[in-house]
């Protein structure tokens, strides 16, 4: 059921779910882990690169999906002009 949660919380694009995104690349169950990631490369948030990097490379903890999954929602932020980027990710005043 948490996996679907996290996967709404993406497709809203609602930055206010970053955080809570961020805390679900933690969960106990790869799938929650894997579509956390997901959903912050959907969001588009800079502050979703350091975790996503850290989930990237924790060979130990995430399953091999959560980590391409992490790989490729880092390409999907770094790759977005910074115009079409979340205002608080800019730190620009929405």
């Amino acid at each position: 059921m948490r996996r679907y949660a996290v996967w709404a919380l993406g497709g809203i694009k609602d930055r206010r779910a970053v955080d809570p995104l961020i805390a679900a690349l933690r969960d106990e169950a790869v799938i929650v882990r894997e579509y956390a990631a997901r959903a912050l490369g959907n969001i588009g948030d800079l502050r979703a690169v350091d975790p996503l990097t850290a989930a990237q490379n924790d060979k130990h903890y995430l399953g091999a999906n959560a980590r391409k999954a992490a790989k490729e929602a880092l390409a999907k932020i770094q790759a977005a002009p910074p115009a079409e980027r979340p205002a608080a990710a800019t730190n620009q005043s929405p």
